[in-house]
């Protein structure tokens, strides 16, 4: 539910959940894992007990953009891969602390846009699916996104035993591996890093592929190994996202975020009009919106 904080009259969001979710949000929002740089939990504002409610919790927390919708879809390959990077690497700082997220989605993800919008107010263009408000670049004004939902989290310290699938026909854990089998022993933190990749996967390779990734398979493949023992660990994941990163041109990390089956015509004028907006912005030196669309 959206609300307004009437100390400051800032946007927020309440969400009921249970005690163990609302304990998780507390346990990285509060220091010393609340300022650390790779924390991607979602901030907390507060946690509310509901009187008469044991099992109902109320988390306030910043208002956030959700990343599917049409707003805030990539423009870049370095965009995309700057999502990635720190999606894996929030996952990371959960597996660090025993924590499992659970489960991994894109619409797990949050992201606030002030910097990015200009000139409106986002939270009007987002309600209302504003199909061209002026957008600041993202790749000039670099966002923070934020790991959220953590209904199938949970802690798994390295004492304890593997957990059995309790997964049935028709659920949709179902395409994992290791819960073809009822009752079959897993890992949260292979889940996850198996989840990560099918995510990654989904918006590379969904019903509208995208261009240009092809320097992703490798470690896609490996977080994918249908043997979970075989599978990259987190902090090997964030290590050769690191040097994939790195190893990006910036004519590669500034190259249109554009599908395959687009028209090959329009491709072409597309992104020669990208290119000249990119001209444009390191001209001006700003992140201002598009001097030229074709979109």
């Amino acid at each position: 539910v959206d609300a307004t904080r009437i100390s400051d009259g800032s946007r927020v969001f309440i969400k009921k959940c249970l005690p163990e979710e609302a304990d998780m949000y507390r346990k990285y929002a509060s220091e010393p894992l609340a300022s650390h740089p790779k924390n991607h939990c979602i901030p907390l504002i507060d946690a509310i007990t509901v009187p008469g409610e044991a099992k109902l919790n109320l988390v306030v927390m910043p208002f956030c953009d959700g990343l599917d919708v049409p707003q805030v879809q990539f423009h870049t390959v370095g965009e995309a891969v700057d999502f990635f990077s720190q999606m894996c690497e929030g996952v990371q700082f959960m597996h660090k602390y025993h924590d499992y997220l659970g489960c991994v989605s894109h619409r797990k993800g949050l992201t606030d846009l002030t910097d990015v919008y200009r000139y409106i107010d986002r939270a009007h263009v987002l309600k209302e699916a504003t199909p061209n408000p002026e957008l600041r670049n993202r790749t000039q004004h670099l966002v923070r996104y934020y790991l959220a939902g953590f209904e199938l989290s949970g802690t798994q310290h390295p004492s304890d035993g593997p957990r059995r699938t309790n997964a049935t026909r028709g659920d949709p854990e179902m395409f994992l591996p290791e819960f073809r089998s009822k009752n079959a022993p897993y890992h949260p933190f292979a889940v996850d890093v198996f989840l990560l990749a099918r995510m990654m996967s989904e918006i590379l390779d969904g019903r509208k592929k995208i261009l240009g990734f092809s320097f992703m398979r490798g470690l896609l493949i490996d977080m994918m190994n249908n043997d979970p023992n075989k599978r990259s660990k987190m902090d090997e994941v964030v290590r050769r996202l690191d040097g994939i990163t790195s190893a990006l041109s910036w004519w590669k990390s500034g190259a249109r975020f554009s599908r395959a089956d687009e028209n090959l015509v329009l491709r072409i004028f597309r992104d020669a009009a990208h290119w000249v907006n990119q001209v444009v912005w390191m001209a001006r030196g700003t992140g201002d919106s598009d001097f030229f669309s074709l979109e």
